[in-house]
Order: structure tokens, then sequence, then C-alpha cells
């Protein structure tokens, strides 16, 4: 394994990548814009442009100087010829990201709940998707905290709990959810139902919109790591991993820009984005988190102008981007005299970094003193460990820290107007007080890893980390076939346990897994245990193996546990790789899915619903994969019987071929078609529909292996045949317990 420095040297090549071809658009290669960056040692430089970015070669620098110096790099990277304009509809996630564009629609999870639900967004330009994703990108709804449709003509900013109606008026909400169309918000004790159409943006409650403590194993893992946080000119803010960017280039060849691709935590696909509408980088390690993310409090907010701001996160109290004499950032907090702002410290909080000054939007004017505090109590601030001198909208940036936070559970900023002992010049009018503090940083210690895998997975806040956290090495690795990044555990000998706690009953369900292998071949085992003992697989197998998969190969397990005794369960995944000590140069564990499903989607209890007029009963009137008297329910076009999680299922019809086809004649006092879909075989179902006269009644999303579907559809009246058919070539699944319903 790489040394630290060699690591760092490592991400730093990076990030000379991420950037490369900056002027080789030849559109930035044409625009004479003035770069400013600001180094890790506090050096600010300044230059017409950045050259060098697209040589591998050789380093990127500006008038001379080196940006990725390993021993310096910078920190911060301003190109002041872009203009950046606030997005009229957007979306807002809990790390701070905004992505501009307007949700269309929502995607429930496999499990009808919200762990891996998705939003669907149209997003706005410049920012592009995959070429297949035609302009709309899915997100995952549980990192989304605001959703603003539009944003023209609003009466300030949400507050948590607040939905704003397009029709101007406001409701104080307890609890929001998605629904297909719109969302159901609880308010008043009674539930509203509120279509996108009639939404002008929504905030989540403060509960419900937490982000909770700052977990990111990738912090354990690599805290040298570095992550960049880019600010487009839609308003867009962007974070990722600098190692997983890729540099790409669209259009015609004599009109060829560069591209990145990035893929934040909150995106299920990677984005693009033209290099030339970057304003702002900001760039960190792993271990230092934005503090704009942290909880806090306004302690003092005043003015001898009655001019009062409140405090704004990650953007200025006036304008679209956060400057200060000169530099700017993606992430930071916006102030004006006098304020006092509270942030809650988490106990791994070791040292705090940063920037302030005056904002560039006050004009050269404004005069105003910072401090920090670091105390238990925000209502006894004492001496602060670090004050700014007089901050003039003339003058220059001041950096401050590292301060050691020595332990306290709160930082305080205070921001003064300094109006007794201005300096002689100093603007007179407190008005233009307004300081931004760019890009402040909390480094965090490392030496213990989080207890849980919140943040690293969909649903991962439903599992702990029981044994083995000092074992476990975590990363993202792009999965070609899911065409995202997924993310990936190296472990050793001694292994890893993961621990949740279930109820178990007839409505259980299942532990489902969807595994992949990164790099070389998998060698990492998993065994499952439920109050102590041993489970198996829904095949019998009591171990689940990665040895010899490549690539290439989905593994996907099943662990029923309606076999369970009723009653608190607490299940563990022990997962091991024979290796004296975790290594990043070694096969990766991709987890797609671990998480506990209904066995059947839309039946808690487990079993389907039980036609009055089983299929089964029936002759097929027309069949296009097998003659119909040779058509046997039950079974596959092998004879085998149809399983699925485990079980066979002796009343079902089995349906495979190339765009296979099944009808039933419907009489008068069929009301209903019922049935539950799925897949026997190791490869997933594909989309189906049921039809009544030509007409779709039901569509079947396409299913993993073992993932059921139970449908329910009303019977148009007067309809005489039912269809089920598949578009898919080469489709394999069947139909448990399909019938007609007489009421």
């Amino acid at each position: 394994m790489c040394s630290n420095l060699r690591l760092f040297g490592c991400y730093l090549c990076a990030l000379c990548m991420l950037l490369g071809g900056l002027m080789a658009s030849q559109v930035v290669a044409q625009e004479q814009q003035t770069v400013i960056a600001l180094l890790s040692d506090g050096r600010v430089i300044e230059g017409d442009q950045i050259v060098d970015w697209n040589d591998e070669k050789k380093s990127p620098r500006i008038n001379g100087q080196v940006l990725t110096d390993a021993n310096n790099p910078a920190r911060l990277i301003y190109r002041r010829g872009v203009e950046v304009s606030r997005p009229v509809s957007y979306v807002r996630f809990a790390n701070g990201d905004v992505l501009a564009g307007r949700v269309v629609g929502y995607v429930p999870g496999l499990d009808s709940g919200e762990d891996d639900a998705r939003l669907v967004v149209e997003v706005a330009e410049p920012v592009g998707t995959a070429r297949e994703a035609r302009g709309q990108l899915e997100v995952w709804s549980a990192q989304v905290r605001e959703v603003v449709w539009d944003a023209q003509g609003s009466r300030g900013d949400l507050q948590p709990g607040m939905v704003r109606l397009a029709d101007g008026r406001e409701l104080m909400t307890e609890a929001i959810r998605w629904r297909a169309d719109g969302l159901r918000v609880l308010g008043d004790s009674r539930v509203t139902s509120l279509t996108f159409g009639e939404l002008a943006g929504f905030s989540l409650p403060a509960e419900q919109g937490a982000s909770g403590p700052f977990v990111d194993w990738l912090v354990h893992a690599r805290p040298e790591r570095l992550i960049q946080s880019v600010l487009l000119s839609n308003g867009s803010v962007l974070t990722s991993g600098v190692d997983q960017t890729r540099l790409d280039s669209q259009g015609k060849r004599t009109e060829r820009e560069t591209v990145h691709l990035v893929q934040p935590i909150w995106s299920t696909r990677r984005i693009r984005l033209p290099m030339h509408e970057i304003a702002v980088w900001s760039i960190r390690r792993a271990d230092e988190q934005p503090m704009s993310q942290l909880p806090h409090e306004v302690l003092t907010q005043r003015s001898a102008t009655g001019y009062a701001p409140a405090p704004q996160l990650d953007r200025p109290v006036r304008g679209t981007v956060l400057t200060a004499n000169g530099l700017a950032s993606t992430q930071g907090i916006g102030l004006h005299a006098t304020t006092q702002l509270a942030l809650t410290l988490p106990a791994s909080a070791r040292s705090i970094w940063g920037v302030t000054g005056i904002d560039d939007a006050v004009g050269g004017g404004g005069c105003a003193m910072l401090s920090w505090h670091l105390t238990d109590q925000t209502s006894r601030l004492g001496d602060p460990p670090w004050k700014s001198g007089y901050m003039l909208g003339s003058g220059k940036p001041e950096r401050f820290g590292p301060i050691d936070t020595g332990g306290k559970r709160f930082a305080v900023i205070h921001v003064s107007d300094g109006h007794n002992g201005r300096p002689a010049g100093a603007d007179p009018l407190t008005i233009r007080d307004q300081v931004n503090v760019l890009s402040p940083l909390l480094r965090h210690d490392t030496a213990t890893p989080p207890d849980t895998l919140a943040g690293v997975m969909p649903g991962g806040h439903r599992w702990k980390v029981a044994e083995g956290a000092d074992r476990m090495l975590v990363e993202y690795t792009y999965r070609v076939k899911a065409s995202s990044l997924i993310p990936t555990f190296y472990t050793d000998k001694g292994g890893v346990t993961l621990e949740t706690n279930i109820q178990a009953g007839p409505g259980s369900g299942a532990l489902y897994f969807s595994l992949g292998v990164s790099g070389k071949t998998g060698d990492h085992a998993i065994e499952v245990t439920a109050n102590g003992k041993p489970m198996k697989q829904t095949d019998g197998q009591e171990q689940l193996s990665l040895a010899g998969r490549n690539t290439e190969h989905l593994a996907q397990a099943v662990y029923d546990l309606t076999t369970l005794e009723p009653g608190p369960a607490t299940v563990r995944v022990k997962i091991t790789q024979p290796r004296d000590r975790p290594a990043w140069d070694s096969s990766g564990l991709q987890v797609l899915s671990v998480a506990v499903r209904p066995i059947i989607e839309g039946r808690p209890t487990g079993t389907p619903i039980t036609p009055n007029v089983p299929l089964v009963e029936l002759t097929p009137t027309q069949i296009s994969y097998t003659k119909v008297e040779s058509l046997e329910y039950g079974v596959d076009e092998k004879g085998e019987p149809l399983h699925a999680w485990g079980r066979a299922w002796p009343k079902g019809v089995p349906i495979w071929g190339n765009k296979p086809r099944i009808s039933y004649a419907i009489d008068p006092s069929h009301r209903r078609f019922v049935g539950v879909f799925g897949s026997s075989v190791s490869r997933p179902l594909g989309p189906m529909v049921v039809e009544a006269d030509g007409k779709v009644i039901a569509e079947i999303p396409s299913r993993h292996q073992h993932l059921l579907y139970q449908v329910e559809a009303d019977i148009p009246p007067g309809s005489t045949v039912l269809t089920i058919r598949s578009d898919q070539g080469n489709a394999q699944g069947m139909v448990i317990d399909g019938g007609f319903m007489l009421d």
C-alpha cells in the first residue's frame, strides 16, 4: 500500500487531471479570465489564466506557481470571468450541494420505502447527464433537504417544515412524504396531498431533515483523500472525490469541449459538466468537514442601522458567490455585523481552518472584525483563541487556523462592526459591514472510526458496525454495468460484523444481498446469524462466497426472516477476506444492496392475494411461447419447479421466450386481476404489462432475481381478453397465484 505521501501525490495527480483540458476547450482558450488561487500556506497568487492543466506530463501553474505541489496544494481557485446566476428551480442536499433543475417525478424504493427511493430531476444547462438519460437525472431522495420549483417572487427563504404553494400560500408541516405525482404533508393534524404543479417549494422539518453527526467512512479510510466542490455558472454546487473525476469531450471534432464526469454521493449516475462553466473550486482533505454543515444557532443579530440580515450558510448575505477580498469558495458562511453564530462541534473535532474577509459585493466598502470563541456554554464566550484585525473591503483576506478546538462543545463566530477604533479612511457606514467566512473547515480525529454505515449506502443508518470497525476500509468504485459508483469494502480474515435489529414474524420479510466485485477476482465470504444462530440462504447454503467471481458477476442471496421465532431479533452479517490486514490492492466487495425487504412488495404478510378464479384452473386462449396443450403450470420450460425466495410455487404460470405473451378469456363476473410477478432464474425479470382488450391495466417494473411484485388491477367493464406480455427478448419469469377476483 502506498505511503501517505505517495498516496497524497496520487490524488494531486488526479487533481491535475480533473481540471486537465481546461485550456483545451476552444471557448476557454479564447477567454482571458482573471484566476486567483489560495495555497495551503496562505499565499494568494493571481494570473490571467491557468496553464498546463491539459498536459498530464506537466503541473498546472499560475504565473509559474505550481497548484498541485504535494507540500502546498491550492485550496481555493476562483475564475472571475464566469458569471454565476441563482437558479430558479433547484434541489438542495444534506451535504450542502445544490443541483439546478426541476423535480418532475418520484420512484419509490424496492420496498416502497425512502431508503433507496429516487427523485427524477430535469437538470438545467449547462449541467448534462449520461447520454442515455436525455437530460434527466435520478437522485437519492433520502439525501434531499429542500426542493424549489419556482424561486421567483418568493417571500424569503424557506423555513424548516415550510411548504410554499404556487399560489403564494405557506403551510407549516410536521412531516413530508413523497408520492408519484407530488407530496403528502402532515400539518394541523391532517394529511394534505399536493401535486408538483401546486408546489413552489418546501424545506423538510428540522427533525426529518437532520443529517446527524458527521459520518464518513472515507475519512477513516483515506483522510488525505482530496474532495472537490465546484460552483457552476447556473448556481449548481457539486461535491465529489477528486480521484473519482474523469475527463471526457463532447461535440463535433472541430468544436469539442472538455467536460467533467463527476458523481456526488446523492446522485445515482455520473454528471457531465463543461469545464469552462466552472467558476469556483474548493478543495479539502476527506478528514475536513465544511463547518456550514454543523448544527447552528444564532446568538446575536443586531445592527446600529437596523439592517441586520440573518447569517447564511453556503452563500453570502447578498449576491450569489461567497467572496472575500478577491477570493471565493463554494461553501462557507455569510454574516453581517453584529452577529454571533454558535456551531455545535462533534466529539471528533480537533481543529478549525479557513479564510475570512469583507464580501466583494459591497464594492470595496465595509469594515468589520471577526473572532472565534471555543466554549462549553454559549452564554460565556471568554477570550477568543483567534481574532482578526480591522478587515476592510479594500484590504486583504485573513487566514485563521489551525485553531485547536480543545474538546469544547461549541465554536462561536463573532462578527463586530468595529465601530470604536475604526482606522482612518474606513467605510463609515455599517450597512456594508458584510463578512464572508470562506471554506471554514473542521479537521476530525480519524483514530476512532464511526460505528454506523450512515451516508455510505442507502439504508446504511440501519446498520451498526458491531465488531471489527478498525479492520474495514471503504471507498467508492465504478461498476460499469450499473453505470454508477458503488460503496466498496475491504477487510481481513478477522472480518467485520454488521448488526441490525428487526421484529421477526410473518411479515418480517427477508434479508436481501446484491453484491459485486471490483478489481481482482472476488475472495470475500459472508455469514449471517439471527439471535446467535446461523441462517441458511433460501437455496440452502450457509455461507455466501464470492470466491472466483469476477467483475462481470453479480451475487444475490436471500435469507428468509419469516422462519424466525416471532419477536425481537438481532441479525448479524460477518464479512471476511483471506488477508492478514485490509489492503486497497485486494479485491473489493461492492455492496449494491443489503437490506431487509418484504418477500412480496405490496404484501407485508409475505403471502399473495388469493384469487377467486386462479389462472391455473383456466386454459389460455392464446400463448406465444409453447403449444397450449403442452403448458404445465408450476414448472419452467425445463420441467423444474418454479422457485423464488427458496420456495416452490405450484400455482405459478411460467413465462419464457422471445417477447412472450399469454391470454385468458374474461368473464363478465371478473372484476379485478391479481398476481405476483417474479423471476425464478439468476437473471432479472424484465418489465411486463397486463392488458385488458389491449389497454394496459398494470405495469410490472423490472425485478431483480428473488424480488416479487404484487399486482392488483381493476378490469374495465365489458373487457373480454386479458393478456400478460413482455417485450423483452429471452424473457424468463412467472406469475404466482394469478387470477380473477369476483368482487
